[in-house]
């Protein structure tokens, strides 16, 4: 578990790279390693070779998912 504060986490670095980064898609690549195929709940036929590039269009709409501030918790008038 990543007992780091919050500042020092790989993730925090990530989002300010992305925030920082003017850029309009994502790109998330999978590649299954031959020694890895038989850890797979896919079929083996399905998994070996595999190696593919997703490609996602980032529309700033959407980039205050990544970006938004917190701004915490509280009671509504049900408690």
């Amino acid at each position: 578990m990543d007992k780091n504060e919050k500042n020092l986490k790989p993730k925090t670095g990530l989002l300010q790279i992305r925030e920082g980064v003017p850029v309009f898609t994502n790109l998330r690549s999978t590649t299954i390693f031959p020694q890895l195929v038989d850890t797979s709940t896919l079929k083996k036929e399905i998994d070996e070779g595999v190696d593919l590039m997703v490609v996602r269009e980032q529309r700033e709409q959407i980039r205050g998912i990544y970006f938004g501030k917190p701004r915490g918790f509280g009671t509504n008038e049900n408690g």
